[in-house]
């Protein structure tokens, strides 16, 4: 069995353990990675949180109030203020 390295290198970035996992032999970046990262790549990552998601560019965070108003769509009630 390998053992990872505690730091990798991947396009000028030092990655750190808490960026990413192997899973069946790939890499799969972790929402921290791609937070760090600052925008959406737009490549259906598993873990991508931007909204909307897979769009290249995003850089609004899911579950971040400006996404939550975003989300809401002109045909949909506004939530009231009981």
């Amino acid at each position: 069995m390998h053992t990872l390295p505690t730091e990798i290198r991947s396009k000028g970035r030092t990655l750190s353990p808490e960026d990413f996992y192997m899973d069946r032999g790939l890499f799969v970046f972790t929402a921290a990675y791609h937070v760090k990262r600052g925008h959406c790549c737009g490549c259906k990552c598993r873990h991508c949180p931007y909204e909307p998601q897979y769009r290249p560019g995003s850089t609004c965070l899911r579950g971040t109030p400006a996404s939550t108003e975003a989300s809401h769509s002109a045909d949909s009630p506004a939530p009231s203020g009981v």
